[in-house]
C-alpha cells in the first residue's frame, strides 16, 4: 500500500457511496501500514484533504502526525512541504472547532511569507484574511491547469469561499478542474 492508493480507495468509495459500509476496513487498513509514509511522506498531504472532505479529522490528523515524523526524520528540508504540513495541521483545528496557539499564529505568519501563491493561499484563509486570501487564489487559478487541479474541492477553500467578493474569481472557481 501507499498513499496514492489509499487516496484513489477512499475517493473511490465516497463516489460509489461505498462509504459508510467500507470505510472501517480500509482506515484499519491504513493505520497498519503508517510504515509507508517512511518512504513517501510528501504524498499525506493529499490523502489528509481527502480524508478532511470525508470529514474523518481523526485519521486526517493520525496521517498527518505520521507523515510529518517520517519527513522529519527521512527528508529534506523543504519550506512549502513543511508549510502545507503545518497549514493541514492547523486547518484540522478549525474544522474541528479547536483554538489557535500562539505558535500556530506565528506558524501561520511565517506561511504567508513564502513565495510561492499555495502556502500564502492557505495562511491568509486561516488567518481570516479574506481579501488577501481572494488575491492569492486568483494567483492560484491563474497558474493553469496544474494550478487549478482539485483546488475547489480542497477543505481549505471552503473556509473562504463565503468571503469571496468578486463573482468572477468564484466563476473561475467552479470552472476549476
Amino acid at each position: 500500500p501507499n498513499p496514492r492508493a489509499f487516496n484513489y480507495v477512499f475517493d473511490f468509495l465516497k463516489r460509489h457511496k461505498l462509504l459508510d459500509e467500507k470505510y472501517d476496513q480500509f482506515a484499519k487498513l491504513l493505520r497498519a501500514n503508517g510504515a509507508m509514509f517512511e518512504r513517501e511522506f510528501e504524498f499525506a498531504n493529499d490523502l489528509s484533504l481527502t480524508l478532511m472532505t470525508l470529514e474523518k479529522w481523526g485519521e486526517a490528523r493520525w496521517v498527518l502526525d505520521t507523515a510529518l515524523a517520517a519527513y522529519k526524520k527521512f527528508g529534506k528540508p523543504n519550506p512549502i512541504l513543511t508549510a502545507n504540513f503545518g497549514l493541514n495541521l492547523i486547518q484540522l483545528k478549525v474544522h474541528t472547532n479547536r483554538p489557535y496557539s500562539a505558535k500556530d499564529r506565528r506558524e501561520l505568519e511565517r506561511f504567508a511569507e513564502i513565495d510561492s501563491p499555495y502556502p500564502k493561499l492557505g495562511a491568509h484563509i486561516l488567518m481570516e484574511n479574506w481579501p488577501e486570501a481572494e488575491k492569492q487564489l486568483c494567483r492560484c487559478l491563474d497558474l493553469g491547469p496544474s494550478g487549478r487541479a482539485g483546488i475547489n474541492r480542497w477543505p481549505i477553500i471552503e473556509l473562504l469561499k463565503p468571503h469571496i467578493s468578486n463573482p468572477k474569481t468564484l466563476n473561475k472557481l467552479r470552472r476549476a478542474k
